[in-house]
């Protein structure tokens, strides 16, 4: 399993070395850093959206089974359980990445 808090730490001190002068004299050394850093960033961009779609199925789950989601909130929790559907099948995709 990739450990997305050192990833985001690297992508960060990344980030503050491409700014350095030292480092952008040094085209070489520059480029590859910039590799480096565009990497980073698509992986945190999907860790990002990766957690953002666990909350929104967490906070899903909540609605479904809370209390008031009597008899009559029928049609509502259908539309939940299908939202949910939705954000766990994407949740999935995510995790294969």
């Amino acid at each position: 399993m990739i450990d997305l808090k050192q990833i985001k730490e690297e992508y960060q001190e990344l980030l503050t070395k491409l700014t350095d002068p030292d480092i952008i004299s040094h085209w070489e050394e520059f480029q590859s850093l910039s590799k480096r850093r565009s990497a980073l960033e698509k992986i945190t961009k999907i860790a990002q959206e990766l957690e953002e779609t666990q909350e929104k199925i967490q906070e899903n789950l909540e609605i479904i089974s809370s209390p008031e989601a009597g008899p009559t909130m029928t049609e509502r929790n259908h539309r939940y359980s299908e939202e949910v559907g939705n954000v766990i099948k994407k949740y999935l995709e995510m995790e294969e990445f």
